[in-house]
C-alpha cells in the first residue's frame, strides 16, 4: 500500500527526530572534553562526567600509564561481570538491592530531559 503525502511527511519527521537523538547521544556518550591543568597540577573533572559516574568529593581515583597516554579510573573498582565460558557472571563480593528496570527508566528520563532542554535551547519558540 503506497504512503500518502501525510504518511511520507510523518516518516521524514520521524527520521529527523532519530537523527537528532542520535547526534545528542553521540555528544553525551562519545565526546571529547578539553580540560586544563592548573598551576598546582590539578584538573577539574567536568560536571557531566562526575554526574555520569556518581563521583563525589573524596572519591579515590587512580591514574594508569598507557602506550598512547593515560587513563583515570575510580580506585578499587572492577567490572562486576566477567565472562566465564561465554556467560557473563557476577563476581563482586557485595550484593545490592537494585531494581534494574527502575534504574534504567530513571537514567532514560534524566537523559530525555537533558536532550529536551538542549533541543529547546537550540530551537527557541517564536
Amino acid at each position: 500500500m503506497p504512503l500518502s503525502l501525510n504518511d511520507r511527511s510523518e516518516v521524514v519527521i520521524a527520521e529527523i527526530a532519530i537523527e537528532t537523538l542520535d547526534s545528542k547521544w553521540q555528544r553525551n556518550y562519545h565526546s571529547t572534553m578539553k580540560i586544563t591543568i592548573d598551576k598546582a597540577g590539578r584538573v577539574v573533572i567536568p560536571k557531566k562526567i562526575r554526574e555520569r559516574y556518581h563521583l563525589q568529593p573524596g572519591t579515590e581515583l587512580e591514574i594508569e600509564n598507557e602506550a598512547d597516554g593515560f587513563s583515570i579510573k575510580v580506585r578499587g573498582t572492577q567490572p562486576s561481570l566477567i565472562r566465564k565460558g561465554g556467560i557473563l557472571v557476577h563476581h563482586g563480593s557485595d550484593t545490592v538491592t537494585l531494581d534494574i528496570a527502575e534504574y534504567i527508566n530513571q537514567e532514560r528520563e534524566y537523559h530525555n530531559i537533558e536532550i529536551a532542554d538542549e533541543f529547546a535551547a537550540e530551537n527557541p519558540a517564536e
